[in-house]
Order: structure tokens, then sequence, then C-alpha cells
């Protein structure tokens, strides 16, 4: 990961205290489970008990290693106050058929799989940056164009996150 990966304060916080959390707790329990198994008597191929214990000691290393390098990489961005959507607002968006959603728009390495989110690098995301409500934007996709309609822009209320 060598550019910048653009998030806001909050996204930031909560990868931070994630890594944090990993690094303490979660990393000592699974040590805790790799040196249970140990104990165990068996071929390391007969101890599926260890096996699983070092898969999750494994996997845990990786998320680590990737939320280091993506908080090393982070550059926090303030959402706009000029009432236009921009990364870190909320958009309430109106479809044709008059489905209502209200989402924040995020960078892409603070996406946590909500639905209730959308990466300023997607299409919708894109079409959506310095639009201000009442606004109607086209967006094109594989099988049709979506027409959505900005119908409130909110900025994010920073969440005070304990260190």
């Amino acid at each position: 990961m060598s550019t910048n990966v653009l998030m806001t304060q909050f996204g930031y916080d909560r990868l931070r205290l994630e890594l944090e959390a990993l690094r303490g707790e979660a990393r000592q329990d699974v040590l805790e489970r790799v040196r249970h198994a140990r104990a165990g008597r068996g071929e390391l191929a007969e101890n599926g008990e260890l096996l699983d214990a070092l898969e999750e000691q494994n996997m845990l290393d990786r998320r680590i290693d990737a939320l280091e390098a993506l908080l090393a990489h982070a550059q926090i961005a303030a959402a706009p106050v000029d009432g236009t959507a921009g990364l870190g607002t909320i958009v309430s968006l109106r479809t044709t058929a008059g489905a209502v959603g209200r989402y924040q728009l995020v960078g892409d390495g603070e996406i946590d799989g909500s639905a209730s989110q959308i990466s300023i690098h997607s299409p919708v995301g894109q079409a959506l940056l310095g639009r201000r409500p009442g606004d109607r934007i086209e967006v094109g996709a594989p099988r049709r164009t979506r027409r959505l309609e900005l119908l409130a822009v909110e900025a994010l209320t920073p969440v005070p996150v304990a260190a």
C-alpha cells in the first residue's frame, strides 16, 4: 500500500481501536489456545485443535498486518461544511421507485460491511461528491442507469473514542 487512504476521523479511530483489541486480549486468547493445544499429545498432523489454533493465529496476524498498513497510510479528511455531500457526510437518497435510504459516505479503508455506507470511490459515491440537496444524479450501472435524488446532507457528528 503505497498511496494514502482517505478516511474519516471516526473510521480511523474505529480501526485503531480494533487493532489495539487484536494486539491485546485477542492475541493473548489465541496464544493461550496454541499453548494449550501444544500440550496435547500426538503428531502435529493429528492434533486438530493445534492446527485450528495456529490457523486462527495466522488469520489474526494477517488482520493486524492489514490494519497496521492501512492506518500507516491513512489520511484523515474533514467532512465538507458547505452543505455538499463528501467524505464523512450522511446523505438521504430517494430512488425513482420512491424508496428512501440514509447512507454515510466513507473511504474504502473504513467500510465495515454495513449496508448504510457508500464508498466515495464507488460510482454512486463519485456521483454524489459535491452535490447538494435537491440535486438529481444518474449513475451508470451494468444493466441500467440508476436515478437518484439527493434529499439531505448531514455532517457526521463526531463520536468520542476512548484512547
